[in-house]
């Protein structure tokens, strides 16, 4: 397995590199390029939290791993999906950001007196799962309420520690 830099780490260095970005947007109309362009570099500062959360997975997906004899899904990461979990074509499992990364940067982005701890914190709520296909096709993308994977029957197991 690879080796996880807790999240709890990597938020503060994270909350580093975006702070600057975040105080400049407060001065710019949302529409503005500039800010489209924060916006655009803080989503993809966001999605790259995958690297340092332990994923978690669904009940679900965990007894498809069984049937497939590659054992516990919560040790690997996106890149061995489709070599060592035997979804060459990543039809059978999905990496799931829980909670969404437009949730994300809306909270950091709306933040009233953002510093480098506030940003952190919302940070540090990256959450990833690994599930199945038909169980992303059950939940709600657009705007996902708390209670969204209870709604579609999706049961997750925590994380595995080391």
């Amino acid at each position: 397995m690879s080796s996880f830099l807790s999240i709890d780490m990597a938020a503060i260095a994270v909350a580093d590199a975006m702070l600057p970005m975040v105080e400049q947007m407060r001065g710019l109309q949302r529409d503005d390029s500039l800010s489209k362009y924060y916006r655009y570099s803080l989503k993809w500062m966001v999605r790259g939290l995958e690297n340092f959360v332990m994923p978690h997975a669904s009940v679900n997906a965990m007894k498809k791993a069984e049937e497939l004899d590659i054992g516990d899904i919560r040790r690997f990461r996106w890149s061995d999906q489709t070599s060592k979990m035997m979804d060459p074509k990543r039809e059978i499992f999905h990496w799931e950001h829980v909670v969404q990364v437009s949730d994300i940067v809306n909270a950091i982005t709306q933040l009233h007196d953002p510093h480098r701890e506030a940003i952190a914190y919302e940070l540090k709520k990256a959450k990833i799962a690994w599930i199945l296909k038909s169980e992303n096709k059950k939940l709600i993308h657009k705007v996902r309420p708390i209670d969204a994977y209870e709604r579609a029957g999706i049961d997750l197991l925590p994380p595995l520690e080391f």
